[in-house]
């Protein structure tokens, strides 16, 4: 009897797995979906240097993909997950790092497995990009 109760438990989640493969949405469909959507000139910074040692540069053990948006100092980073779990954790993580959120302000977006902190200079967030960044989220 045990064999069979085991045997059920790994089809329970090799199902769970393969769902969570098949419904994690993937960091092209979301830069895809934000080109749609007309972010002006997102461009990623390609400066690793620059990100090293950044308090977003990874949040539970994944790395951003870091987009500026020319002429501003706004910043999006992506984070993709495994999980659905995995936003989740980093949003905790992201609370540690209180010192770094006193110099400027951010948004977060959740869905699924992604997680997107719009970041921008204290009071100068733009309804626009935060507009479009919903939309997007919402169509992902």
């Amino acid at each position: 009897m045990k064999r069979v109760w085991g045997g059920v438990l790994l089809v329970a989640i090799a199902a769970i797995v393969i769902f969570n493969i098949k419904t994690n949405v993937r960091l092209h469909q979301v830069i895809s979906t934000l080109e749609q959507q007309g972010i002006p000139d997102m461009y990623k910074n390609l400066n690793e240097q620059v990100r090293m040692g950044h308090p977003l540069y990874e949040l539970f053990g994944h790395q951003p993909y870091e987009v500026h948006i020319r002429d501003t100092q706004d910043k999006m980073y992506i984070y993709t997950y495994n999980s659905y779990e995995g936003p989740d954790r980093a949003l905790e993580e992201l609370e540690e790092k209180a010192e770094y959120l006193k110099s400027v302000s951010y948004k977060a977006y959740r869905k699924k497995n992604i997680l997107i902190l719009y970041v921008f200079p204290e009071g100068q967030m733009s309804d626009i990009i935060d507009h479009k960044i919903t939309n997007t989220m919402t169509q992902i």
